[in-house]
């Protein structure tokens, strides 16, 4: 099976380092200032999903920010 297309070992990271940067800026740049849900929407809007491929909502947010440590 190419390296590429492998699927990930247990607990390993789904997505490039480039992605969770993307991610976590646009969450530490609105989180102060608006609420978990419009955090959401935004990172929905610029069509970044979470990990797992799904779109964005207020409960999965909080755990990426509490699993990450934002």
């Amino acid at each position: 099976m190419d390296a590429y297309k492998a699927p990930p070992g247990f607990a390993a990271k789904l997505r490039l380092p480039e992605y969770y940067e993307a991610v976590t800026t646009t969450i530490k740049l609105h989180r102060r200032t608006i609420t978990l849900r419009e955090v959401a929407a935004k990172l929905n809007a610029k069509n970044l999903t979470t990990p797992a491929g799904r779109v964005w909502t207020r409960q999965n947010l909080a755990s990426f920010i509490r699993n990450n440590n934002i």
